[in-house]
């Protein structure tokens, strides 16, 4: 039998399992309506580690260059809306028209140069060209790679192992599965990104320079 660690159910039994709890046959509602008080504080130390994971940014969840244009709202203003399911949203560097301290506020991209989210008062800004933030995206456990999901899964575990059952000695344990855990996500991101020195792919590609070439002269 294949094991696959792809659902919030499975996540919690594997972090009730690493503290000798038994598993538990279904999830039901939010964390809030989840019975069992032991169940619902690690679905909450899953949940809440899911978003300290995708907080480092990786490959699968960056988007660099991502073009939004300012939305035209009810009373007249145009602003930049944050989406719902972004971590992070950061204006783009290299572009003609950087002037400006934008942060998140509100839902709302703040100009703190100019002091408002209207982007009409924002000097320097054609007001129906497009802007680019580099996003960090935030996704459900059960939507992370399953490398990612075995590490927050980990990670979760040593965190009950600290706040449920004050287990140092298995604190300890987990924390050596979870740098391995963590060692393996570095070598799937890396093996995604293939980023190099010259920048692609946002300014340049180029076939880069395979050995065998040598070896088969």
């Amino acid at each position: 039998m294949t094991f696959k660690l792809d659902s919030d159910l499975s996540a919690v039994n594997a972090v009730l399992a690493a503290i000798g709890q038994a598993p538990v046959t279904y999830l039901v509602g939010t964390d809030d309506e989840i019975e069992n008080p032991e169940v619902a504080m690690v679905k909450s130390l899953i949940d809440e580690t899911t978003i300290d994971v995708q907080n480092e940014e990786w490959q699968f969840n960056t988007e660099k260059f991502k073009p939004f244009t300012a939305e035209v709202q009810a009373d007249g203003t145009r602003q930049f809306i944050v989406p719902a399911n972004a971590l992070r949203m950061n204006l783009s560097g290299g572009q003609v028209y950087n002037y400006w301290d934008i942060v998140p506020k509100n839902n709302r991209l703040y100009n703190k140069v100019y002091h408002t989210t209207d982007v009409r008062e924002w000097k320097n800004l054609q007001q129906n060209k497009p802007l680019l933030f580099d996003m960090v995206w935030r996704y459900d456990f059960d939507e992370l790679p399953p490398v990612f999901q075995r590490y927050v899964t980990l990670r979760a575990s040593q965190r009950a192992a600290t706040q449920m059952v004050s287990n140092a000695e298995l604190t300890k344990l987990l924390a050596e599965q979870v740098q391995m855990s963590r060692a393996a996500c570095i070598e799937y991101d890396c093996n995604q990104g293939e980023q190099n020195f010259m920048g692609w792919p946002t300014h340049t590609a180029y076939r880069p320079y395979m050995p065998f070439n040598t070896l088969a002269r």
